[in-house]
């Protein structure tokens, strides 16, 4: 499959017609008809305006590569995250909020792609986000912004696909999701939470500044197995191992596994060994394994 047909996905994914197409390049729509059918080849120029418009790569959309169909959806296997990572960021920074987010729920996603783009490109882009708060080149207020438009589009993603549906009957557990109440990052705990849904969890969300005697309360209420608790920074690490000690002081909790991730455990797992939790993870495949040994 070449440039034609490429072309020709690339503008049904992102639903437009022949017409709405040309006359945003100023061309006629036999001309965007023509390129279809492989009668015409676009000039250089025009080649990286179709790449840039839908947020790929000349060398993509020129590809002989195949694109396969998921539930009557067009999904593109060599779409380019790493651009489409930098795009959703750069929206993000001109706060160009609507563009940010149409850009996300304008792809039509499965299960694979979906969680692909929350770690490549929403986790990322929080990461870089952060790094530009800490250096100083973007204000407090303007990262709470950005973490605002990621949570939009959060909200967008899990009730359009309704991740909560059980895809693997090898689970069936109940998780709590949380930040200690000195960490005010969300955004990744609640990815982590939608992804344990898809792993066959029902899992509760309940971000920071949680109670311990509401947690407690709560865990033994919904018949918690499992306590998910993302860390960004390293400096509450000790709050963090005070914590678990609070937590497994309470008998009636003993079979609760503790999973921990977050920018905090980025560095030699070894480190962290003494925190009294059964498992680290940095990513969803890290996720998964460490679920996959607990159960």
């Amino acid at each position: 499959m070449g440039f034609s047909q490429n072309l020709k996905l690339q503008r049904l994914r992102h639903r437009l017609s022949q017409k709405e197409l040309g006359e945003f390049f100023g061309l006629g729509q036999t001309t965007i008809a023509n390129y279809e059918k492989g009668n015409r080849v676009p000039n250089a120029e025009l080649l990286k305006g179709f790449a840039e418009y839908f947020h790929t790569t000349v060398d993509l959309l020129l590809e002989d590569s195949d694109m396969e169909r998921a539930g009557g959806d067009i999904v593109g296997k060599y779409m380019n995250l790493e651009l489409l990572q930098k795009n959703f960021e750069k929206y993000c920074l001109d706060e160009t909020e609507e563009a940010a987010i149409d850009l996300i729920m304008s792809i039509q996603y499965d299960d694979k792609l979906l969680f692909e783009v929350y770690e490549n490109v929403l986790t990322k882009t929080m990461y870089n986000v952060g790094d530009l708060w800490e250096q100083g080149k973007i204000s407090l207020v303007k990262e709470h912004y950005i973490s605002a438009i990621v949570s939009r589009v959060l909200s967008g993603l899990a009730i359009r696909y309704q991740t909560n549906r059980r895809v693997d009957t090898n689970f069936h557990h109940v998780a709590v999701c949380m930040t200690l109440s000195c960490e005010h990052h969300t955004m990744g705990i609640r990815m982590v939470s939608e992804f344990l849904k898809k792993l066959g969890f029902k899992s509760y969300y309940l971000g920071s500044n949680v109670p311990t005697e509401s947690l407690i309360k709560m865990l033994r209420e919904v018949k918690a197995d499992l306590l998910a608790i993302s860390l960004t920074m390293p400096e509450h690490l000790d709050a963090l191992a005070n914590f678990v000690t609070v937590l497994r002081s309470y008998k009636s909790l003993d079979h609760i596994r503790i999973l921990v991730g977050g920018q905090a455990f980025n560095g030699d797992h070894k480190m962290y060994s003494d925190l009294g939790v059964d498992g680290i993870s940095t990513n969803y495949l890290t996720t998964e394994q460490a679920i996959g040994t607990m159960f």
